[in-house]
């Protein structure tokens, strides 16, 4: 085995003769491992101590790849876990979110017109305008509609949504008085 000293680097020409001499070690711990002989397969020594430096580069790739995959797998699990408790929310009150809307709603056309304060609406949605076309009150409906029912205060408002404004109203108690025909 050979010991090469290594001495203070003064010079430039030092710098490279210390590197060379880096290499000359690899080299050498080649040789004592029994790594040496690459004649059979072509490869080159500093093909073989440069791959070393590769691997390890690879390496680096392989624990992103993992660390992203991990990451990747967290957020499907945190996201999975949003839409689950809030299925849940939905699934153990179904009538909160039609209370929300109906509020939302009544805050809508509360600016608009006085809405009785006492009373909680029912609230319907028009989505078959055909059906309805015979009746005066849904002459000027569309689908998506929203109707508010005020039945002790008989009232009847049709808002539309997508425009934000009140398309008819009607006083429940004129339906009730409508003449009876006669039909003998």
């Amino acid at each position: 085995m050979l010991n090469y000293k290594q001495e203070p680097e003064t010079s430039s020409t030092d710098f490279f003769s210390s590197i060379l001499n880096r290499k000359r070690k690899q080299i050498i711990n080649l040789k004592e491992r029994g790594d040496f002989n690459f004649a059979d397969t072509g490869e080159k020594i500093s093909d073989r101590i440069n791959g070393k430096l590769s691997n390890r580069g690879r390496n680096i790739w392989k624990k992103i790849a993992l660390g992203g995959i991990v990451l990747i797998f967290v957020a499907l699990i945190a996201t999975t876990s949003y839409f689950y408790v809030q299925w849940k929310k939905v699934k153990s009150n179904p009538q909160a979110s039609s209370q929300e809307e109906i509020a939302s709603i009544k805050k809508k056309i509360g600016n608009f017109i006085e809405l009785p304060p006492s009373e909680e609406p029912t609230m319907a949605t028009v989505t078959d305008v055909e059906k309805l076309k015979n009746q005066p009150f849904f002459s000027k409906a569309q689908n998506g509609d929203k109707v508010l029912i005020y039945t002790n205060s008989q009232k009847a408002i049709l808002y539309r949504p997508s425009t934000g404004k009140i398309v008819d109203m009607m006083s429940l108690g004129a339906i009730g008085t409508a003449p009876a025909q006669n039909l003998e």
